[in-house]
């Protein structure tokens, strides 16, 4: 089945690509890779819910219980480390989803995807300097992307610095003119 499933999702036929994984699972449970590959299919045919057991159980996975290779075992925990958090916080559970997205920048600390989102939960959760403070880590490697300009912007403003704020949206603007969100 796990063969059938891969050959479906190479066809992205991702739904008789998740039956096949879903069904390899019930044959056995102790091997988690239908476990991650549906689990990703779940988040992109967007019902991010139904994929939240699955993650939580590739990232308790044990050694070999994703397959023999080491590398694919590692990528697979930090793909479920950082999607199970943006999913969580998604819902609010800021707390939990910091947690998974320390445990993604473990994994690979030069991650910007995950700084950004662990930057962006700890601003929910009201830590403002610990949020600026990944929010600088993720404009190191990147200076002028406007994207995460603004979103530090953003989280200097909610931190009250308004005035500095200002300066980071105006830097936004003079990259990228059409930026419309850093205009407001």
């Amino acid at each position: 089945l796990i063969r059938i499933g891969d050959a479906n999702l190479h066809l992205h036929r991702k739904g008789e690509a998740l039956v096949a994984y879903l069904g390899a699972l019930k044959i056995n449970p102790r091997y988690l890779y239908p476990s991650f590959q549906a689990a990703c299919i779940l988040v992109d045919l967007g019902r991010s819910e139904e994929s939240i057991e699955h993650f939580r159980r590739v990232i308790c996975a044990r050694p070999r219980q994703l397959g023999e290779d080491p590398v694919f075992e590692r990528a697979a925990s930090l793909y479920a480390h950082h999607s199970l958090g943006i999913i969580l916080a998604g819902r609010g559970q800021y707390e939990e989803a910091r947690g998974l997205l320390e445990g993604a920048l473990r994994n690979d600390p030069s991650n910007q995807r995950a700084l950004l989102n662990l930057a962006m939960t700890l601003s929910k959760l009201g830590l403002h300097q610990e949020a600026l403070g990944q929010f600088q880590r993720a404009l190191d490697m990147d200076r002028d992307n406007p994207g995460v300009l603004h979103l530090y912007g953003c989280a200097l403003r909610d931190a009250g610095h308004f005035r500095k704020a200002r300066e980071v949206f105006k830097r936004v603007i003079l990259i990228d003119p059409g930026f419309e969100q850093s205009r407001k």
